[in-house]
């Protein structure tokens, strides 16, 4: 089987047309993004709607713990995290992925204990969230073959994961804003793609002529 057609069997099949995108130098990393974002749309709501609610109601525990903490109350951080626990009882998601959720609510109230406070909390978690199941889904998963597709390097890859790395983060971004305003996984959209112009093609910093 030619490098070009082999199968990273770690992948689910959902992505290994992106994956061969990823090991190509044919399209440009924020390409490379906006594909992947198409099949993780379906791995997000494979994973259940549920997640939603989790983090719906852990947003709202976040959120009367910074009040207290504004208001100078003592917090027992220790009793937080264990409520995070309890409120996952019950939550018919897949338990990789609550698990996923119940470590970013973790480190919401983490990044609160640190006089860190997002102005939206439920959507700061879901980003931590889905960030964190891009990782496990997709990059874990890429960086465990030896060898792959078109016989690119490891060193290749890396550069490709990190190249996307920002498209990826924007991307998510909205997916979070979307999922939290929707109350739903089943209405989301992909960015737009940034308008390429004509200096992005070129080699020289056009900026720099002076006329």
């Amino acid at each position: 089987m030619p490098d070009g057609d082999r199968i990273n069997a770690n992948l689910a099949p959902r992505y290994q047309k992106v994956y061969k995108q990823l090991c190509e130098p044919h399209l440009s990393d924020e390409e490379v993004a906006h594909n992947f974002l198409n099949p993780f749309k379906e791995e997000i709501r494979q994973q259940g709607s549920e997640i939603i609610v989790l983090i719906n109601k852990c947003s709202a525990l976040c959120e009367q713990v910074a009040l207290d903490l504004a208001l100078g109350n003592k917090i027992n951080w220790t009793k937080e995290d264990q409520l995070i626990e309890k409120l996952s009882l019950g939550v018919g998601a897949k338990n990789a992925a609550k698990e996923l959720a119940i470590a970013a609510c973790k480190e919401q109230l983490q990044s609160i204990h640190h006089s860190i406070v997002d102005a939206n909390l439920a959507v700061a978690i879901m980003k931590k969230y889905l960030w964190s199941l891009y990782t496990a889904k997709y990059v874990s998963k890429v960086l465990l073959k030896k060898q792959h597709s078109n016989g690119a390097d490891l060193e290749f890859v890396h550069a490709r994961l990190a190249g996307t790395k920002q498209y990826i983060i924007e991307g998510l971004s909205a997916f979070a804003e979307q999922a939290i305003r929707h109350n739903s996984f089943d209405l989301l959209r992909r960015p737009s793609q940034r308008k390429r112009n004509f200096n992005d093609d070129l080699d020289i910093d056009l900026t720099a002529v002076v006329v």
